[in-house]
């Protein structure tokens, strides 16, 4: 089966598949302009531009969905769905098999079906698919001899989503992109392919995958010795020193005390990550895992010592070491602007601890970030100046983390540091992490830089919880200088949490002056990169937030913890939701190739969250109570880590636990309360959201009109009228409607009174260039509302709330205008 073939029927039977979907859609206004498909080779457009691009794909997917779903012969098969996610899901496949700019790889559709067809799915259903496909792209203008070649292609895959043929994978319709001859790719890096213009007809099943390269992993191989690990090593016969008193320790008493219980010292004993790599080996096989391993246990990894299969037990003090002395004072220099993304990722690092001299003596180098001077070394290695060591690149290797095949960054902390104020400032990461916590505070807020003598070898972050572990293990051992130690950092690691953010909390009031909403910004004060950082997808901070009135009854409540250890639904999460290949939620690192939201918050910036009270107001104050809390995986996925620890990594032999700790430890980064009056407000204090004004109704209304469901209903409505009307429907064009819809269906959940959190934005702002570029004015203004008010007719909704409604809608409209 070809390319176009297989895309195009997952196109058809998208209201069946409830894995590998897709769906059609397309701009009427530009579908009747286009004509039939390319062949491929040929250099036309491709289907998906043929049809529109995305605003196209948009309105079929929501029309192709609403007739379906509307038909009792077929809407059975999606009882149970989440049609939100279903729509989104295909809309991205679409864009993909109609050869549009987004990368997709192929599932199986006679497998995606099976669990349809022992349900029923047959011939006669496929038949109501290909039914509506055709009614809705008539319905769009499309051309009869593009509806005809539709479904000519959907009856070609019939017998793979019925089961009756060999199973079928789906490819992407590919065709050359027009202007094509005169791309020029960027020089490409080490084992970057450049995608050659002149071969784009004899390798179509490759072309434009990704924007301008692709990697060749057999390249790469032969280029870094341990790929997907980019670390080297310029092995000259000098081994790596295992860190001891008597060795690293002997003439650096300090700086080997503050790195022994260090997150550098435990890198390798960190049972969040064990448990990570043992299910990554089971998962991807331990040639992939080399990569996590390259980081942190480089020197291991580099010198042979890091075996295929591994009891812990026997492994080498030196692989315990983890990120020990001699890694880091042998880095020679990085190799960040060689990789395969050109920026550092992976342990983009050489390592050289040495070399023979002329008598074939074992020389020790160390890099260090000063100057050497009489007697440095001590006669035990050579000292060499390194710039390196005194900047942020030193770290950004192993604090850059891409996807082993896709080269996504999973974790991009680096990236956050750079393109943030503390880069600028010139403040490095040392400059905070190698500190005491009085002299990082200093760093953070002046961006004054430390002298020579406050640095220290802390290396001391947010992970508080090894360092509690790290005390657990020292008095299984009887060391009580190393208990001590861990109990310091762990002080340090707290007190960092609780110093790294600061919380306002504001209240809003209707213009009849009593409360509506409750504003809390959370800024990031004291982090160079982004808060929360590293694995952002496993990491967890989020608001709680407990509302009571005068008599204690809680009128308010989000971000609890339950029996089970896990957070309620309603919770307002700074973290990442990370993505696979089949557009599902992930957390396994080696799954991730996307994020479907990243709410993290830059340096010195800051997120703004929005409660309603759901109060009748009668009462005269409201006490609201909110801590912004932490920890480094939520209950579920530590317990899952802990308990696929590797063989000979015995918690109960090392910490003196049987399981992981229930609950996991949480820092309270902030706890603040504060009191309001309910009503008594100047009615000229609007709800601000960033600067911008809208006015709310009662927030009895949000309950009158039906809740959380009837606003989601009444907002898809909305749109599907606006989207069907040239008056106004080019100001969206380019717009993910997805995402917009999103956002629409909490601002006004949030607007009417309902109790979900709602990020604002300054509306001026936000239609600045739609005012400006595209001329918008009252007249559409005016159309945006009578297809307002009209979705909430046909939701059955009363004139007197669609009154209030379309109130509520008209006092923003100066502020969307940009007339104040």
């Amino acid at each position: 089966m070809n390319n176009k073939r297989a895309g195009l029927a997952i196109c058809l039977t998208a209201g069946l598949a409830l894995t590998a979907q897709s769906a059609f859609t397309g701009d009427p206004n530009q579908a009747n302009q286009t004509g039939p498909q390319s062949q491929i080779g040929q250099e036309q457009q491709s289907l998906y531009d043929q049809l529109g691009g995305a605003p196209a794909i948009d309105a079929a997917v929501k029309g192709f969905y609403k007739k379906v779903l509307a038909d009792s012969r077929v809407n059975g098969f999606f009882k149970g769905v989440d049609m939100n996610r279903q729509i989104a899901m295909q809309k991205a496949f679409l864009t993909f098999a109609f050869g549009g700019p987004n990368a997709y790889q192929g599932r199986d559709l006679k497998a995606a079906h099976a669990h349809l067809v022992a349900r029923g799915l047959n011939d006669s259903h496929f038949d109501v698919i290909v039914e509506h496909l055709g009614a809705t792209l008539k319905e769009l203008g499309v051309k009869d001899e593009l509806i005809a070649h539709a479904a000519k292609v959907a009856n070609s895959v019939r017998g793979d989503i019925l089961g009756k043929t060999d199973a079928a994978a789906v490819k992407p319709a590919q065709s050359k992109p027009a202007g094509l001859s005169s791309y020029s790719p960027p020089k490409p890096g080490v084992g970057v392919v450049p995608n050659n213009p002149n071969e784009i007809d004899k390798d179509l099943a490759n072309v434009w995958s990704v924007p301008y390269t692709r990697y060749d992993h057999d390249a790469l191989k032969k280029q870094y010795k341990y790929y997907p690990s980019n670390i080297a090593f310029e092995d000259k016969g000098v081994p790596f020193e295992t860190p001891s008193v008597f060795t690293c320790g002997g003439c650096h008493p300090q700086q080997f005390e503050d790195w022994q219980g260090s997150m550098h010292a435990q890198a390798f004993r960190d049972p969040i990550y064990l448990g990570e790599l043992a299910l990554g080996v089971k998962a991807v096989g331990k040639e992939i895992t080399k990569q996590c391993e390259g980081c942190h246990t480089a020197a291991a990894v580099v010198s042979g010592q890091m075996p295929e299969e591994f009891d812990f037990k026997k492994l080498t003090d030196l692989t315990k070491a983890g990120v020990s002395c001699d890694v880091c004072h042998s880095i020679k220099r990085h190799t960040h602007w060689e990789t395969p993304s050109r920026e550092p990722e992976n342990g983009s690092y050489v390592l050289s601890p040495g070399y023979k001299n002329a008598k074939g003596e074992n020389v020790r180098t160390k890099y260090g970030p000063f100057p050497p001077y009489e007697g440095c070394g001590g006669g035990f290695h050579e000292c060499v100046e390194s710039p390196l060591h005194l900047r942020a690149e030193l770290c950004a290797g192993c604090h850059q983390v891409f996807h082993y095949q896709e080269h996504f960054p999973i974790e991009h902390t680096y990236n956050e540091w750079k393109k943030g104020i503390y880069s600028v400032k010139g403040i490095q990461c040392q400059d905070c992490h190698m500190v005491d916590i009085p002299t990082f505070k200093r760093s953070a807020d002046t961006f004054q830089k430390p002298q020579r003598h406050e640095y220290r070898h802390f290396f001391n972050g947010a992970n508080f919880t090894m360092y509690l572990l790290e005390k657990l293990r020292a008095e299984k051992l009887g060391d009580k200088k190393l208990a001590d130690n861990a109990q310091l950092k762990y002080d340090m690691a707290v007190a960092r949490l609780q110093l790294a953010a600061e919380m306002e909390i504001t209240p809003i009031y209707s213009e009849d002056g009593y409360l509506s909403k409750i504003k809390v910004r959370v800024k990031n004060e004291r982090c160079g990169h982004a808060l929360p950082t590293s694995l952002t997808n496993i990491r967890q901070m989020w608001l709680e937030v407990v509302a009571k009135d005068e008599t204690g009854k809680e009128v308010l409540k989000s971000g609890l913890l339950k029996k089970d250890g896990e957070l309620d639904e309603n919770t307002y999460m700074f973290n990442s939701d990370g993505m696979g290949h089949d557009m599902t939620l992930k957390n396994d690192p080696w799954e991730i190739v996307s994020f479907s939201r990243h709410d993290v918050i830059p340096p010195k910036g800051y997120r703004d969250v929005y409660y309603s009270t759901l109060s009748d107001l009668k009462k005269h104050n409201i006490t609201f109570h909110a801590r912004l809390r932490f920890r480094v995986a939520s209950q579920k996925i530590a317990k899952k880590l802990f308990e696929n620890l590797p063989k000979g990594f015995d918690l109960e032999e090392i910490y003196g636990l049987k399981a992981v700790p229930d609950p996991l430890p949480i820092v309270d980064m902030i706890d603040k309360t504060v009191t309001f009056s309910t009503h008594g407000a100047p009615t000229q204090n609007r709800i601000q959201e960033r600067g911008d004004s809208v006015k709310t109704a009662a927030d009895a209304f949000y309950e009158q009109i039906g809740g959380e469901e009837a606003v989601s209903k009444a907002v898809d409505l909305f749109y599907d009228k606006v989207m069907a009307d040239p008056a106004v429907n080019y100001f969206f064009a380019g717009i993910d409607m997805d995402t917009q819809r999103r956002m629409q269906k909490a601002f006004m959940n949030f607007a009417f009174g309902g109790s979900l959190p709602y990020k604002g934005r300054d509306l001026t702002a936000a239609h600045a260039r739609l005012v400006k570029d595209k001329g918008l004015n009252d007249s559409h203004f005016n159309i945006i509302i009578k297809h307002f008010g009209d979705a909430l007719r046909e939701l059955g909704v009363k004139e007197e709330m669609i009154a209030v409604a379309v109130r509520v809608a008209e006092s923003a409209r100066k502020d969307v205008l940009g007339k104040q």
